[in-house]
């Protein structure tokens, strides 16, 4: 095809537009829209009308309080559950253990049939790597890492283990009596499908980048790093002090803000920051703090030594966004993190983030410029870091915001992502044409 006449046709294959990987997804969906690139997202969960979103119902699709739910999706966690059913002291530290299959056929989406390129992002129960293989040699994909769930026999943060570096087996997630090793034998089917694949491995973060590098299912592709990106007009400094007394915040209060999917998650590091909070309660040289609360909580919220803003789930970024703003700091205590849209956030809105130097991170943050960076677990080092963020009054207040907001218009505005993929489709394409592929 001749790329420079008409727009590059691309299939995003993601579970869901919302929620972590898949807001950065449909960011970068919107993105590409408005660049000229004719995109399509698919997935399997979805809620309120998004442009260019294709919901793939299945046999049927549950409603669930606005959302959507394909029977697609329920089936693959169905099959994810059975497989770990027999499996005895499972880890806590395990989130989701998934397999390489998929409940549909992935040729019979109209919108990935027709797809110049694939762009996979978190695609877990959306490519059957057995059934699809043959179809999928036929496109170029784009790889876009959401976690380590590519290079992995299943889980999809390793919490230490580098058997990925070889071969998956015998996963100390899963604990004992799990049958025939469905660690190696995912790791195995990954194997050989994906020495018939034609794939560009893409990371948000340099940590995933050279994980990828690393990796024995990922490490002969080409790789790039290319971040996630945020709606800096949306997400951007407000009133601080007006959007505090509409949301009843004392006067003279400091406000620290955090984010959480769920308590129980614990890569979340929800632990370490309680601590660190009890070591602020402690110091006398503490100033009065409010505690500003989003998210799923699940009626259990942790008891915590502070006054408490609970702002529940939020689904409006203009909402979300002034709870960025009126805060002195994000705190951020995850022990594993590729690019974190809540860290691009809170950038864009003028607030310094306190976090670990772990992952992707660090690609983000400058030590005690725009947050404060600490080694993973340390609690006092959180608490040094919110110090830090709470005592910044007037003009070094305003200095920190103006930073942070430098880095968020420089680095992650929708257009700069857009252009960045628009550009690798391109290469791809124009390479694959020049072989006569």
């Amino acid at each position: 095809m001749n790329t420079e006449q008409q727009p590059i046709k691309v299939a995003h294959l993601c579970m869901q537009h919302y929620g972590g990987a898949g807001t950065s997804t449909c960011r970068l969906h919107r993105g590409l829209l408005a660049e000229g690139v004719d995109s399509t997202l698919c997935v399997l969960k979805t809620r309120g009308d998004e442009p260019g979103v294709r919901f793939i119902a299945g046999a049927s699709a549950a409603d669930n309080g606005g959302e959507r739910v394909s029977d697609l999706w329920g089936r693959s966690v169905a099959r994810w559950n059975a497989a770990l059913r027999n499996c005895r002291n499972i880890s806590k530290e395990l989130e989701i253990f998934t397999d390489p299959f998929s409940a549909f056929e992935l040729s019979a989406i109209e919108a990935v049939r027709n797809a110049d390129i694939l762009n996979f992002h978190w695609i877990p129960g959306m490519v059957d790597f057995v059934r699809d293989v043959e179809f999928l040699a036929g496109k170029p994909v784009v790889w876009t890492m959401k976690d380590m769930s590519p290079m992995t026999g299943g889980c999809h943060y390793s919490v230490g283990c580098d058997k990925w570096t070889r071969e998956c087996a015998d996963c100390h997630l899963l604990g004992e009596g799990c049958g025939d090793d469905p660690a190696r034998s995912n790791f195995r089917i990954k194997r050989e499908a994906y020495g018939r694949l034609d794939v560009c491995v893409v990371s948000p973060s340099r940590w995933l980048a050279d994980c990828a590098g690393q990796s024995t299912l990922l490490g002969r592709f080409p790789r790039r790093v290319i971040p996630n990106a945020v709606p800096v007009d949306v997400f951007r400094p407000y009133d601080r002090q007006a959007v505090r007394r509409e949301l009843g915040v004392p006067e003279g209060s400091r406000v620290v803000l955090f984010g959480a999917a769920g308590i129980h998650n614990r890569r979340k590091g929800l632990r370490y920051l309680v601590r660190a909070l009890e070591l602020l309660a402690a110091d006398p040289r503490t100033p009065p703090i409010v505690l500003a609360l989003f998210g799923e909580f699940g009626g259990q919220a942790p008891r915590l030594p502070f006054p408490v803003l609970p702002a529940g789930y939020v689904t409006q970024d203009a909402q979300l966004a002034l709870l960025y703003a009126m805060a002195d700091a994000y705190v951020l205590p995850s022990l594993e993190e590729n690019l974190p849209n809540v860290i691009l956030e809170s950038l864009a809105c003028g607030t310094p983030v306190v976090a670990f130097d772990t992952g992707g991170i660090p690609d983000m943050i400058e030590h005690r410029k725009t947050g404060w960076l600490v080694p993973p677990g340390d609690a006092a080092g959180l608490a040094d870091g919110l110090r830090w963020a709470l005592a910044a009054q007037g003009p070094e207040a305003a200095l920190r915001t103006r930073l942070c907001r430098s880095v968020a218009l420089e680095r992650y505005p929708l257009a700069v992502q857009a252009r960045a993929y628009a550009n690798l489709y391109r290469k791809i394409l124009a390479r694959r044409a020049g072989q006569g592929i």
